[in-house]
């Protein structure tokens, strides 16, 4: 059973085809879970029937890349 804010893969997509191989996700406090994968969530009244048939797994760990911010150098200009 998923534990509330705890993270999660899902190794055994949904009946439906909702849930994918792969989808990081995260049962809210409400009762919804959010996807990470695709931005976003079912509500609460559509977990069971979206969720049928699902297997999922603890995520080890949730590492995001940082994306390297750019380096902007202030361009001089001469007017003639």
């Amino acid at each position: 059973m998923m534990e509330v804010g705890k993270n999660y893969i899902v190794t055994k997509r949904s009946d439906d085809g909702t849930f994918r191989v792969g989808d990081r996700i995260i049962l809210n406090t409400d009762g919804s879970i959010g996807n990470k994968n695709v931005r976003g969530e079912i509500e609460a009244c559509d977990v069971a029937k979206t969720t049928k048939g699902m297997e999922y797994e603890v995520a080890p760990c949730f590492t995001v890349a940082k994306k390297k911010k750019p380096s902007f150098k202030r361009a001089s200009f001469q007017m003639s």
